[in-house]
Order: C-alpha cells, then sequence, then structure tokens
C-alpha cells in the first residue's frame, strides 16, 4: 500500500496533470501568436481589392504567380496573399509512384525569386468549386497554364486551396495542388462543360 500511495503522490492527481499540460499547450499557442504577430507586421501588405472577396483572392493568385509576356512575376503580391507559414503542397507522381513535396509560402517564394523562367507562362481559373463555412472556406480551383501566346501547350490541373477570413481580409492558410501528367489525364467534370468534350481522357489501352 505504502509504495502505491508514493507512486500516486509523485505523480500527481490526473485532473493537475490535466492542468498543467493544458497551461503547456495554452503557452505554446500564446507564443506561436506572438512569433506570428512578428512575422505579419513584416509581411507584404496586399492590395485591398485582391483581399477582400474569395473570388479576388483567388483570380490575384493566378495574376501575380503568372509571368505574363513581360516573363516577370509579381513574387511580393502573391506572397501578401499568403498567411505567414502558409503550406504548400505539391502532389504528384515520380518514378510511376504517388509523391508529394512539402514546403511554407516562404520557401517558395525564396525558390522563385532565385529563379529565371526560360519562357513566359500563363496560368489562369477556368472553374471553381467553393464550400463555405463560417470564416473558412474551400475552394477546388481548375487552372489552365500555357506557354504565353501558345494555346496548343495548355495543360490542366486542380489548385486546392483553404482560405480564412480575419475580419478585414481573406488569408490563404494553405494550398495543394496536382498537374495533369500523361499517366493521370486531367478529369472532365472538373472542367468547363464546352471543354469536356475537347479534353475527354483517352482509354488507357489507347495507343493514339
Amino acid at each position: 500500500m505504502n509504495q502505491t500511495k508514493s507512486s500516486r503522490s509523485s505523480s500527481g492527481p490526473a485532473w493537475m496533470i490535466f492542468l498543467a499540460r493544458g497551461s503547456v499547450l495554452a503557452a505554446a499557442l500564446a507564443l506561436a501568436a506572438s512569433a506570428s504577430a512578428q512575422a505579419s507586421a513584416q509581411w507584404p501588405k496586399a492590395r485591398p481589392s485582391d483581399v477582400r472577396s474569395i473570388h479576388s483572392i483567388v483570380l490575384a493568385s493566378y495574376k501575380a504567380i503568372s509571368t505574363g509576356p513581360n516573363g516577370k512575376r509579381d513574387i511580393a503580391r502573391f506572397e501578401s496573399l499568403f498567411a505567414p507559414g502558409a503550406q504548400l503542397v505539391d502532389v504528384t507522381d515520380r518514378n510511376g509512384k504517388p509523391s508529394t513535396y512539402v514546403l511554407t509560402i516562404q520557401k517558395l517564394v525564396a525558390a522563385l525569386s532565385q529563379y529565371a523562367p526560360k519562357q513566359s507562362d500563363c496560368e489562369r481559373e477556368i472553374a471553381r468549386r467553393t464550400w463555405i463555412y463560417g470564416n473558412l472556406a474551400q475552394v477546388w480551383s481548375t487552372n489552365q497554364f500555357a506557354v504565353c501566346g501558345k494555346p496548343k501547350t495548355a495543360r490542366y490541373g486542380i489548385n486546392d486551396i483553404t482560405l480564412v477570413w480575419d475580419g478585414t481580409r481573406w488569408w490563404i492558410i494553405a494550398a495543394s495542388w496536382k498537374n495533369e501528367t500523361p499517366g493521370h489525364p486531367f478529369p472532365p467534370e472538373y472542367l468547363p462543360r464546352k471543354s469536356r468534350q475537347r479534353c475527354r481522357p483517352r482509354a488507357k489501352n489507347s495507343s493514339r
């Protein structure tokens, strides 16, 4: 019995352990909030017209990431649409196997800043599905990307975008994307009706 009592006294009542864990979690969240506030203070300021609605922020993301005919991306504008630390995921296939590559918006911006595209690219939204609950929104955006001025190079992909409204503006807090590949033709149900027949996926056993 003495051993049992000693064991209980060393660990403490369950409610004390619960409160202790809660205190640690609260402290961690407070530190995270403080760090986020500091990062936000140094973050590029978004154009009010870009972040006033889900529609405007999604379209702004496409305009900013496209190089356009001049061959330059508006990286600061693109970064301003995202919350600091926003997570980005490239969902793809490597060596015939499903693969993902995860990075933060800061790492993507750093990479884009050092990368000089060899040709201009134009990316635009052609279809969208949106779900909203309170200040949380999820957007499935079908995009078309091609070399500017060369429509025959066009391909399609899906951008899965998570957004939150903070009372004054919308923020992108996460995004993942998957582009079509020869082994995974783009599903026609995510295309505008006028494009479905033209972009119908080929049968797997097709030799054409």
